[in-house]
C-alpha cells in the first residue's frame, strides 16, 4: 500500500507481512506537497515504480521499483505550468 503525505513531502510504503497485516511505513522524500501517489511498471522490466505528483512544486517524483519493495532513487520531472490550473481556448 503507498501513501502521499504532504504534510511531511513523503510517500509512505507499508509491505504486507503475508498474515493481514502491514509492516511499519517506508518514507521515501518527494518534492512539496505530494498530493496523488500511484504504483506503475514504467521501465517495462515487470517491477512497479513508484510516482508521486509534486503539487506546489509541478513536477513529479520517479522512484524504479527495485522488485523487493524497495526504490531506486528519485528522479525529478519538472512539469510546465502549475498543476490544478486550468486554461480555456
Amino acid at each position: 500500500m503507498v501513501t502521499a503525505d504532504s504534510s511531511s513531502n513523503a510517500v509512505g510504503v507499508y509491505l504486507a507481512t503475508g498474515n493481514r497485516e502491514f509492516a511499519s511505513r517506508i518514507a521515501y522524500a518527494t518534492e512539496k506537497y505530494p498530493s496523488h501517489v500511484l504504483l506503475a511498471d514504467l521501465s517495462g522490466d515487470q517491477e512497479l515504480d513508484l510516482i508521486a505528483v509534486n503539487t506546489y512544486a509541478s513536477s513529479v517524483s520517479v522512484r524504479q521499483g527495485l522488485g523487493d519493495g524497495t526504490f531506486a532513487a528519485k528522479v525529478k520531472c519538472s512539469l510546465l505550468g502549475r498543476l490544478g490550473s486550468r486554461s480555456s481556448a
